[in-house]
């Protein structure tokens, strides 16, 4: 992938939050401006599939989507609901996945056209932390980890059309997983699950397929 092409969302959301500073890199960005549109630091930043529209998800709980090349806000929500790990967007650009918040323990789809409808898919038994969705964007899946009072972890599957819960990582891989900090479907029936010095392929049959250390799971890009 390009440098430049990886770089973007980074300086996106360097531009998106309020009063950002100057963004100083070897290389240009292709679009810099300040769009002033949170009031909080940016969580995360996505590019729809038509290449001129982004979604930026801040802990001001709002989710806002912008249109590049006219630099205007498109559209907003007051309450788009998410986690530390913000906001993902489907590979068609139809909808958002989003983990709750810290206070809550549901997973939600948003469209991102025609009213802007918000589905809940379900919950997890702590509050999610990441989340992600499959190639065909037919699945999501969202884990999370709670250490007190007692380490809870829990990792789920659904159907995004049906809302049906289609898989529960099983409890006995579950201490092998430890700290869920990223996830990533492989195939539309695999995951990596990303964890503190470890990588895990789950498949949804409830099969762990392999398990190998892993010195930063956090820098991985799948």
């Amino acid at each position: 992938m390009d440098c430049r092409n990886r770089m973007l969302p980074a300086l996106l959301a360097a531009v998106l939050g309020f009063g950002s500073g100057g963004v100083s890199h070897g290389t240009e960005p292709d679009i810099r401006w300040r769009a002033g549109g949170h009031f909080l630091a940016v969580a995360s930043v996505e590019f729809l599939p038509d290449g001129e529209h982004v979604v930026s998800a801040s802990s001001d709980v709002d989710v806002k989507l912008w249109h590049l090349p006219s630099r205007r806000l498109a559209w907003a929500s007051s309450d788009g609901r998410f986690g530390p790990g913000g906001i993902r967007v489907a590979p068609d650009g139809s909808y958002y996945v989003a983990a709750a918040t810290e206070l809550d323990t549901n997973v939600v789809t948003r469209t991102l056209s025609a009213g802007f409808p918000t589905v809940r898919l379900g919950a997890l038994n702590v509050p999610p932390f990441v989340t992600a969705i499959s190639p065909s964007g037919g699945r999501v899946a969202a884990g999370g980890f709670s250490p007190t009072p007692v380490e809870v972890r829990d990792l789920r599957v659904w159907n995004v059309s049906s809302g049906r819960e289609l898989a529960v990582l099983p409890a006995a891989s579950l201490p092998d997983v430890g700290y869920i900090e990223r996830l990533e479907f492989v195939t539309e029936d695999d995951l990596v699950i990303g964890s503190i010095q470890r990588l895990t392929r789950w498949s949804t049959d409830g099969s762990v397929r392999w398990a190998r250390a892993a010195t930063f799971p956090e820098s991985i890009v799948f």
